[in-house]
């Protein structure tokens, strides 16, 4: 009887590790890199975050919202004075808008934040209304 159970405790233990040693799926490597990165952002590791953002995205350069993340660590490494740019920032919030409509008003809305930054008082006003305009 103790041997039956030893053999079950150690089946079960053998189809969890199994199960955990699967390949995820493009969707569960998207949401793991994405919580780490917004624990990055949060702690200020910009250039972490970035290279993570990065990485995630030449996996699957389809992903908007891994742009969209980018960029906003991108903008928040340029304002704090580290080593991105604005029109980085820029080009992943334009990428994040054209393949994500689930983060096109966060999008408008940053790239108008990058924008205003760079001193275009008249693109960033453009894009905060076109944020705007996607919210009603």
């Amino acid at each position: 009887m103790k041997v039956r159970m030893a053999v079950s405790w150690v089946l079960c233990a053998g189809l969890l590790l199994v199960a955990g040693c699967r390949e995820k799926t493009p969707a569960e490597k998207a949401a793991a890199v994405d919580a780490k990165g917004r624990e990055l952002l949060l702690n200020g590791n910009f250039p972490q975050a970035i290279t993570m953002y990065s990485d995630a995205i030449a996996n699957d350069s389809s992903n908007g919202t891994m742009y969209f993340h980018r960029g906003t660590a991108r903008l928040m490494d340029a304002s704090s004075g580290g080593r991105s740019t604005l029109d980085d920032a820029i080009k992943d919030f334009d990428t994040a808008i054209r393949l994500d409509p689930a983060v096109r008003r966060q999008a408008y809305h940053a790239r108008g934040d990058a924008k205003h930054l760079k001193g275009d008082e008249a693109g960033a006003k453009a894009d905060w209304q076109q944020g705007d305009a996607l919210e009603k």
